[in-house]
Parts: structure tokens; C-alpha cells; sequence
């Protein structure tokens, strides 16, 4: 797991505030020349339309190429709902 970003914006922080919103974000992308899978997902979080941390991870992962046969439908990769082994 990789950490892109993570900030904290101290200046907008307000003790006063009793609740904060979370917003996520998940994406992912495939390399078909290397047959690498990249999942990314990012957390804002904020008070009072302010924002008050920002982390994005990301985490890779190869896909072997007997498995990668499995998940092909149609030109498509297609993951099942269960996880690979």
C-alpha cells in the first residue's frame, strides 16, 4: 500500500464542532501490459464545508496470467464477487 497524499488543514479545525462529514472515493485501473491492478481510494474529511484531512492510498496487485484468463468475458475483465485466491 502506497501513500499518495494526506494533509491536515489545522487552520479549519474548531473544537466547538461536534459532527464532521466523510466523503470516499474508490477507483480502480488495469494495466494490461503488465497485468497490474490498481485500486485507489481517497477519504476527505470536513466540517462545516471545511475541509479537514485528505489521506488517497493505493495499492497494486498482479494478476497471474492463468487467473486473468479466468476473469476475461468478451474482451472485458470481469471480477467476481468472491475473492481471487
Amino acid at each position: 500500500m502506497e501513500l499518495e497524499q494526506f494533509a491536515m488543514f489545522e487552520e479549519n479545525y474548531n473544537k466547538d464542532v461536534k459532527e464532521a462529514q466523510f466523503q470516499t472515493e474508490a477507483q480502480f485501473s488495469f494495466d494490461k501490459g503488465t497485468s497490474v491492478l490498481c485500486f485507489r481510494i481517497s477519504v476527505d474529511m470536513s466540517a462545516m464545508d471545511k475541509p479537514l484531512a485528505k489521506i488517497v492510498l493505493k495499492s497494486f496487485f498482479e494478476i497471474h496470467p492463468d487467473s486473468l484468463k479466468l476473469l476475461l468475458k468478451e474482451d472485458k475483465i470481469v471480477f467476481p464477487p468472491v475473492p481471487l485466491v
